[in-house]
């Protein structure tokens, strides 16, 4: 199972949202034999969730934390990265500008997982872009977000 997280740069989750999302990321995890996670690593929601993933990985030892990275040009950044998450990738997107470097990679995950776990609570930026692209995928989508 690959589960990619996309959401607003600025946010904060409050308790019934936070409880909403552990339940279930350990109910995939419970579920699941092998559950791969893609993060960005941009923005309060990635954080978030990175770091409900580590206290999580305390107990169950089926989870993989993957920080897909935009950009290979910032060696120090990944470099330091790699030390925290249990793996980094870089995607296949060599000839897009870094202007779009995100975006690219942000469909990649998407193409390339079975399920979204996000946090929308507005109709623009690149968070709601990428929720839109995986609601034209198909794939399963959990929108964090109690309004």
């Amino acid at each position: 199972m690959i589960v990619t997280f996309c959401g607003h740069s600025l946010c904060s989750l409050n308790g019934d949202e936070m409880s909403l999302l552990e339940k279930q990321l350990i109910d995939i995890i419970e579920n699941e034999p092998n559950c791969n996670f893609y993060l960005g690593g941009y923005g309060n929601f990635d954080k978030i969730c990175f770091d409900l993933l580590s206290k999580l990985k305390s107990k169950y030892t089926n989870i993989k934390r993957v920080f897909i990275t935009p950009y290979l040009y910032n060696y120090d950044k990944l470099k330091s990265l790699s030390k925290i998450y249990d793996e980094t990738m870089y995607p296949p997107i060599e000839t897009a500008p870094p202007k779009f470097a995100i975006d690219r990679r942000n469909r990649w995950m998407i193409e390339n997982s079975d399920m979204l776990i996000c946090y929308i609570t507005h109709t623009f930026g690149g968070a709601y872009k990428t929720y839109k692209y995986a609601l034209n995928k198909n794939i399963k989508i959990i929108n964090i977000f109690q309004n």
